[in-house]
């Protein structure tokens, strides 16, 4: 029996023949992590032909600050992704930032994606929740004193490494 994972979903799915005819024919199937290596493998593909190449993130670009830099306020809590409510649950995000009613704090919502007006809503007249559209992360990080992910799932999430690369502590989905 394969484990809940993305193999076990593309097994069950209509479109399992087909994707399986077409990944037979490729030279070269690369996976982020070696748990989607390894489940690719589970599908009877040729171990030769998984490569693994992790997600790399640019340590120029992200770095913790200085230490004694200066810092804008009021101390910022930054989420930067795609505003998709099926698997970032910014709802509950949203939520609980509202129930922990942090006066002085702000949280950044920064990202696109299909749930942008469904995300919009939920920030409306909620207490230091700004929401600011698509920007680079890397400097919203940089000011920032921690970031959040919350996620349904992950394969390896780019975000969660631009952020613990900044030197930031993260509030992360398990």
């Amino acid at each position: 029996a394969l484990p809940i994972c993305n193999v076990h979903r593309l097994q069950r799915s209509p479109l399992a023949p087909l994707l399986r005819r077409t990944l037979a024919r490729v030279d070269t199937i690369v996976a982020e992590t070696e748990e989607a290596g390894r489940e690719l493998r589970s599908l009877g593909l040729r171990a030769e032909r998984v490569r693994v190449l992790p997600c790399g993130v640019d340590l120029e670009r992200f770095r913790p600050r200085p230490e004694g830099s200066v810092q804008a306020r009021p101390p910022t809590v930054v989420f930067a992704g795609r505003l998709d409510l099926r698997q970032k649950l910014l709802d509950v995000l949203v939520e609980g930032w509202r129930e922990a009613q942090l006066a002085g704090w702000e949280l950044v919502i920064a990202g696109t994606g299909r749930d942008g007006n469904r995300v919009r809503r939920l920030v409306a007249g909620v207490p230091g929740v700004r929401l600011v559209g698509w920007r680079d992360p890397a400097p919203l990080l940089a000011g920032a004193e921690a970031f959040v992910l919350p996620t349904a799932a992950e394969t390896s999430a780019l975000a969660m490494l631009e952020g613990m690369a900044s030197g930031l502590p993260g509030l992360v989905s398990d």
